[in-house]
């Protein structure tokens, strides 16, 4: 991932959470939360970590597309990508475990930060990050062309 795609996903989580935390009457400061969002971007080092150790050493018969499909502890690699349909290959790959400790991370943070009950801070994490993230899949399911 490049450093501004990376950048820009940051800020648009944070855009995203601020924004929903200040419709719902919660004031947070921006710049704990961009503070806590480079921590817990963090989580997304893990499966790129198990992605080398995985193939570190690969055989010849590995061809990239394996290695650039190889999402661990994802829907995809759950079902296996030869067995789900290509459009369907980011969407499943993105929803892993991974995705799921970010939400959680992000509820923990958004409780420190805000000092709010942790069901609030779910509705937020919940409507900011989750409900955009799946929105975002289901556009790419529906304009993805093979």
């Amino acid at each position: 991932m490049d450093t501004f795609r990376a950048s820009l996903e940051v800020h648009c989580h944070l855009l995203f959470i601020l924004a929903w935390s200040f419709f719902l009457g919660y004031k947070v400061p921006y710049k704990e939360l961009w503070k806590f969002a480079l921590v817990a971007e963090v989580i997304f080092i893990f499966p790129e970590l198990i992605r080398l150790l995985v193939y570190l050493n690969p055989s010849s018969s590995v061809t990239f597309q394996e290695i650039d499909e190889y999402r661990p502890f994802s829907l995809l690699s759950l079902l296996g990508s030869e067995n789900v349909a290509a459009q369907y290959h980011y969407a499943l790959g993105t929803v892993n475990i991974f995705e799921i400790f970010y939400g959680i991370l992000w509820l923990y943070g958004f409780h420190m930060i805000s000092n709010r009950g942790l069901g609030e801070c779910s509705i937020v994490v919940l409507i900011s990050y989750y409900f955009p993230l799946l929105i975002w899949l289901i556009f790419y399911i529906l304009v993805y062309k093979g």
